[in-house]
């Protein structure tokens, strides 16, 4: 987007960023969770901007029957400098450094209580199956990406994997790996069909460490069981997905790609 109404290209608020692929662990801006009722009250539910410890939070999403809110809370220890992509010069802005611990919180907004239901790992980005199930992208089951080419792994963190669980008096209980075969698996959304889409990166291949490389990123599904797993759209700009060269049989290029 273009800079804030007001504000030159240099303004610091005209660089904050998403994560990505390339930035789980770290380089996020502070923020706060703000419910907006349209009618000019505003309520802030969980404030990483004013707190005293550095924290970010993200993807909140409603439960169906309205009643809660489930979002992700990430905690580090040092801010750095924003400074532009590819040059020296400092934007004004702060990023947290690198996260050590991300944290599922649920908040009742009729009692506006909040409550941390996850911590010791980095739990994130979470949906609702029911008003008591949830999944979540997560890498508590201590994976790492395969070694690509040498002198070693391209990504020194484990691996992000769908997860379930069940919100139990308050606490995250019953988790099960959906997807312990992914290298990396992120956001899931719970679709109304009861599948789970999510982004995965294939890397058991990968010829370079600072890029993904075309069709090894992907938008997958799985159902909330961890089953019937396929690929739905490659990356890109090409619909071709990486998977396609080892089928026989299969034109990577050409219309009869099942994939």
């Amino acid at each position: 987007h273009g800079p804030i109404a007001g504000t030159g290209l240099q303004a610091g608020a005209n660089w904050d960023h998403a994560y990505d692929i390339g930035r789980l662990m770290g380089g996020f801006p502070e923020t706060r969770i703000v419910i907006d009722y349209l009618n000019g009250e505003r309520e802030v539910i969980h404030d990483c901007m004013a707190a005293p410890e550095i924290c970010m939070i993200d993807d909140p999403r409603v439960s169906p029957d309205g009643k809660s809110i489930i979002y992700w809370v990430g905690i580090g220890s040092e801010l750095r400098d924003v400074r532009a992509f590819g040059t020296n010069w400092n934007t004004g802005a702060k990023d947290i450094a690198g996260l050590n611990e991300c944290q599922l919180w649920v908040y009742n907004i009729a009692k506006k209580q909040k409550t941390q239901i996850s911590g010791g790992h980095c739990d994130r980005s979470a949906d609702w199956i029911d008003n008591d199930t949830i999944v979540f992208s997560s890498n508590r089951g201590m994976t790492f990406p395969r070694f690509a080419k040498p002198p070693g792994n391209f990504y020194p963190f484990p691996s992000f994997q769908i997860h379930r669980g069940d919100i139990v008096r308050g606490k995250l209980a019953n988790i099960e790996n959906l997807t312990p075969h992914a290298c990396m698996a992120l956001n899931p959304m719970v679709a109304t069909d009861g599948t789970v889409p999510h982004s995965e990166l294939q890397c058991g291949i990968r010829s370079l460490l600072t890029s993904t490389p075309q069709n090894y990123l992907y938008i997958a599904s799985i159902d909330t069981n961890g089953a019937d797993g396929k690929s739905l759209l490659g990356f890109h700009h090409s619909p071709t997905l990486r998977s396609s060269a080892y089928r026989k049989g299969i034109d990577p290029t050409g219309s009869n790609n099942e994939e």
